[in-house]
């Protein structure tokens, strides 16, 4: 996935980036993997960073069909002028959206799902405020306009909660992923019910961060400790093992 990914975890293998390398499909961005990469750049005669950057993306002639996708909660003006500018760097679309043309969680749910096709978002990550199961997403304050995905939407989910989440799912490839980048949105109880709850019903592993998230020029990137939790309970071992299966049938 695109932007200075060092952290991130491996969900495809993917052309020639393992070409020459031996490599377990586990999910995890380990040091043979980081060998793999600096190899590649290498041979391709690119700064050798380990990291799967925008330059070696290019290079792997992967960002055709790796479409990422940052969701900026502009209600808050701090968290766009801070992340703005490192996320809209023409390797993702980036939705800014404020209470003028998005109030609450609904409605930037199905501004997303409308303006993307089915299946067709490889990587999704909102970026705005938020603490232990709860990841402010837009404006909102009425009942039908909640702010965040909640922790509490899902004890247990309403057929309307997972039908919404479902809806926001059905836009990403089977080997996506969602992060929610607001401070310690995985942290505590809530925050894993959050991820659990979110998983099940959008299909794909949702990630998010235990700790404080300092954003700017490291936007791009969790910035510390995160939690993932894969649908159906999997270990994000046998995810990855399961989803390159279902890409190369």
């Amino acid at each position: 996935f695109p932007a200075n990914r060092r952290n991130y975890t491996v969900r495809r293998t993917r052309g020639s980036l393992s070409a020459g390398a031996s490599l377990d499909i586990d999910g995890d961005f380990g040091q043979r993997t980081g060998a793999a990469v600096v190899e590649f750049q290498r041979r391709h005669r690119l700064t050798e960073t380990g990291e799967v950057d925008p330059p070696t993306w290019d290079a792997l002639g992967a960002r055709s069909d790796l479409v990422a996708v940052e969701h900026i909660d502009a209600t808050h003006l701090d968290v766009l002028l801070q992340d703005g500018p490192y996320l809209d760097d023409g390797h993702a679309t980036v939705h800014a959206v404020d209470s003028s043309a998005q109030r609450g969680v609904r409605r930037a749910i199905e501004h997303l799902a409308s303006r993307h096709a089915p299946r067709s978002v490889s990587l999704l990550r909102f970026h705005g405020h938020g603490g232990p199961g709860h990841m402010i997403v837009s404006g909102g304050q009425t009942l039908d306009a909640l702010n965040s995905f909640g922790g509490e939407y899902f004890r247990p989910p309403s057929p309307n909660t997972l039908a919404l989440f479902g809806r926001l799912g059905s836009i990403m490839k089977p080997y996506g992923s969602i992060e929610l980048h607001g401070c310690r949105v995985g942290a505590a109880v809530n925050g894993r019910r959050l991820l659990t709850g979110m998983a099940s019903a959008c299909g794909v592993p949702i990630s998010g961060g235990v700790r404080s998230q300092r954003g700017g020029h490291e936007a791009s990137r969790f910035e510390g400790p995160t939690t993932t939790i894969c649908p159906s309970g999997q270990t994000l071992a046998n995810w990855s093992r399961s989803v390159v299966g279902l890409c190369q049938d």
